[in-house]
């Protein structure tokens, strides 16, 4: 009896457990080009507004660098050092030091975190 409480906890876990595992989060370091609101026309005529911050990355394996474009959404994450804080207030500018979190089981580069050198 103890054998089969066990096996269907762990069983359990392993089921509560395989999100976490699954997720396929990866993180770019480079510096920033530019933090953008890009317009994108809509169906039905609306024009829908996207916060875009543009990252020079180095490609690991070619050693060259290429733009990259990440999708700022309400639920990123924006860290100043350690601390969160709004994007308003995150004061990025052009040629720091950024590194960026996305999911890529999610379609797009929507950025999970956006971290930041803190500031002297």
């Amino acid at each position: 009896m103890k054998q089969i409480i066990s096996s269907v906890i762990a069983a359990a876990i392993v089921v509560a457990l395989a999100p976490f595992v699954s997720a396929h989060e990866v993180t770019y370091r480079g510096t920033v080009v530019a933090l953008e609101t890009g317009r994108y026309a809509q169906p039905g005529g609306a024009v829908r507004e996207v916060r875009e911050l543009r990252v020079t990355i180095v490609d690991a394996k070619t050693k060259k660098p290429s733009e990259r474009v990440f999708v700022i959404v309400d639920a990123t994450r924006v860290f100043r050092g350690q601390v969160t804080v709004a994007l308003a207030d995150a004061g990025i500018t052009k040629g720091e030091s950024v590194a960026v979190s996305v999911d890529h089981d999610k379609p797009g580069d929507e950025a999970i975190t956006v971290r930041l050198e803190q500031r002297r």
